[in-house]
């Protein structure tokens, strides 16, 4: 197989990363597993879902931290429905709901691009975020002036009790490829990792999910950074692949 004997450090979120993990080791590839971010949902007051036209999900996380607290979700019948990518309507469709609008290309400037050329007259707009968003799309309604309001619903935090465990992988194993899904994981990877191992790591190729997460991992000095054609777990894993294959 393309990847026996490649070891890929997978920095996920330990749940989301189950999939991921699975194809990897499908693929005879090892997973060096190191969640480095824990979710914690965040209560949110009541809130008057009446008023609002659309939702826009931009995370997995969103949906479910926002939709599991909530005691009647019928208005999701009736509402529009705007996700990021195929993943987070996969979240949407654990509650037998699917959505009315997804970009082609899976990130926050697509997604407020392409809304409004294909809904020009949506507003009243309930946006669900984490506590480390990106201001694109709050910036991008602003600009348009429509109507809308943000709801956090969950905080992203680094996961400090996997840190013996992320140090003791580059003390013992040999890391051919780390993986990022945001900017957050990088973030967190830095703090977590002693400091004796950063310039190993900064030498090992990068995967990162879209062209965000690449700024910052380029930022702060990774040397060989590659994103995929899709900014999906799927794509990066066919990066790995692609990468794999041009060095034989």
């Amino acid at each position: 197989m393309v990847l026996a004997h490649k070891q890929i450090l997978v920095t996920r979120e330990a749940t989301q990363a189950k999939e991921f993990n699975q194809m990897i080791e499908d693929m005879s590839g090892k997973v060096l597993s190191a969640p480095l971010l824990k979710i914690n949902p965040i209560t949110f007051k009541e809130i008057h879902l009446d008023d609002f036209n659309w939702i826009f999900f931009t995370s997995a996380n969103g949906v479910d931290c926002f939709l599991n607290q909530l005691e009647d979700t019928h208005f999701l019948e009736t509402i529009n429905i705007a996700v990021v990518g195929h993943k987070t309507e996969n979240a949407l469709k654990k509650y037998g709901v699917t959505a009315d609008f997804t970009p082609t290309v899976y990130n926050a400037v697509a997604m407020s691009e392409e809304f409004l050329k294909k809904h020009p007259f949506a507003n009243h707009i309930l946006l669900i975020r984490g506590n480390l968003s990106r201001n694109v799309l709050p910036n991008y309604f602003t600009e348009k002036q429509l109507d809308f309001e943000n709801l956090v619903v969950y905080e992203t935090v680094a996961n400090k009790q996997i840190k013996s465990t992320l140090n003791n992988i580059f003390e013992t194993e040999t890391v051919d490829y780390i993986t990022f899904m945001s900017p957050s994981t990088i973030r967190s990877f830095l703090e977590l990792l002693d400091k004796k191992y950063h310039a190993e790591a900064l030498e090992i190729q990068v995967i990162c999910i879209g062209t965000t997460t690449e700024k910052i991992a380029l930022d702060h000095g990774f040397k060989y950074v590659s994103i995929p054609s899709q900014f999906t777990a799927d794509s990066m894993l066919a990066k790995i692949v692609e990468i794999e294959r041009m060095n034989k």
